[in-house]
């Protein structure tokens, strides 16, 4: 998941930055590269819950409560990207809404890894917090401290720095590499 889904939410992060003349062009090298794993990145995804839910019901269980937020900002990143993506190739006009379609899919391709990085760096850390603990000593410290929030920037560079080694083997214009 992280090689492929990792270089898909990348190119999102990338096309933010797709600026000057040549932006038409690089915002198209990365629908380019991206169109063949894109929806079957979320496969994976899906797979690993399932795999989760029913091998370790408890894990599931703790992570899905503990870290509901982060996953709920994460899935709100999947569902932007993805209703941006759609919504941009099929809106026949070429107005101000493509810059808004773009603007929703680096956006969403921010928070979805940034989100991820904070559910595996609260993992990483997990604080001991009694079960009758506050909601923000429940719920939101886990993840909210260094590591979780590095963790999350580390994943947005690590997926970023991955789609462009795979933009730039993709890449047929000169100028563009």
């Amino acid at each position: 998941y992280a090689v492929t889904g990792g270089a898909d939410f990348g190119a999102g992060i990338l096309e933010f930055f797709a600026r000057g003349r040549n932006a038409r062009k690089q915002q198209e090298a990365i629908i380019h590269a991206i169109a063949p794993v894109w929806e079957a990145n979320h496969i994976w995804l899906i797979l690993a819950i399932v795999i989760l839910f029913t091998a370790w019901p408890d894990l599931f269980y703790f992570i899905s409560v503990r870290f509901h937020i982060p996953l709920v900002i994460m899935l709100l990143g999947i569902v932007f990207r993805g209703c941006a993506f759609a919504f941009r190739h099929y809106d026949a006009k070429e107005d101000e809404s493509q810059r808004f379609y773009s603007l929703a899919f680096s956006a969403g391709s921010v928070m979805a890894p940034f989100a991820q990085g904070l559910v595996l760096g609260g993992l990483l850390v997990i604080p001991s917090v009694p079960e009758n603990g506050s909601f923000m000593a429940l719920f939101v410290q886990p993840w909210l401290g260094l590591v979780p929030v590095t963790t999350g920037l580390f994943l947005c560079a690590l997926f970023t720095w991955l789609a462009s080694l795979y933009l730039v083997e993709e890449s047929k214009d000169r100028d563009l590499k």
